[in-house]
């Protein structure tokens, strides 16, 4: 997730989000992809090797449908934020922006209620307590001492690790379930630090 973002709200930053892999990276697998398709079709026009045809064709297939399916997407994407009926503070464009896919940002997420309630406050606690169960499928796992940090919830504030795929977790969290409790709420806030890289250890199997 980049410190300095650039169209935040735009379909760039959507297909990083949707997929936590950097834009650049999608655009040169999506050549490959492509690459692969045309193959496919080459080699089936010829009418021979089926099976090669099958395979180049599948393996050429996923990576256009995410990019079809993002621009499907990106008209409830575009100026989200605005729509919330809510107020968001913070580093929500550094979120919209991924950087490195194996780079991560411990951040704090704050819901601020319009009025005090206990059972506004509760509803909100149970939201943010299964975020954080969500989000801790997507984490990242590394080498000794570099993975990302587990999400945990007290109270209204949950903290983890944001990157990969959480950012679109966390962006679904905001824009569905917490929107639906918008009478209750007043603010939500993010803030996030410096980014720390997630090393994978090497496959030294035989």
């Amino acid at each position: 997730m980049s410190r300095a973002p650039r169209a935040p709200h735009g379909y760039p930053a959507l297909m990083s989000l949707l997929t936590g892999t950097e834009f650049s990276s999608l655009l040169w697998m999506l050549g490959v992809s492509l690459f692969l398709g045309g193959m496919g079709a080459l080699v089936g026009l010829s009418g021979d090797e089926m099976l090669l045809t099958a395979f180049l064709v599948v393996m050429g297939v996923p990576v256009p449908v995410a990019f079809l399916y993002g621009l499907l997407r990106y008209p409830a994407f575009r100026d989200w934020r605005a729509r919330l009926p809510f107020r968001t503070t913070g580093e929500w464009s550094s979120l919209a922006v991924p950087s490195n896919d194996d780079t991560w940002h411990p951040s704090v997420i704050l819901v601020t209620l319009r009025t005090p309630g206990a059972e506004k406050q509760h509803a909100v606690e149970d939201l943010l307590r299964r975020f954080c169960d969500n989000a801790n499928r997507s984490l990242l796992r590394g080498d000794f001492g570099t993975s990302a940090a587990t999400w945990t919830a007290k109270g209204l504030t949950a903290r983890g690790d944001l990157g990969g795929r959480v950012g679109w977790k966390l962006y679904r969290f905001v824009t569905s379930e917490l929107a639906r409790c918008g009478d209750s709420v007043e603010c939500v806030d993010l803030k996030m630090g410096e980014g720390h890289r997630v090393h994978i250890a090497p496959d030294t199997m035989s």
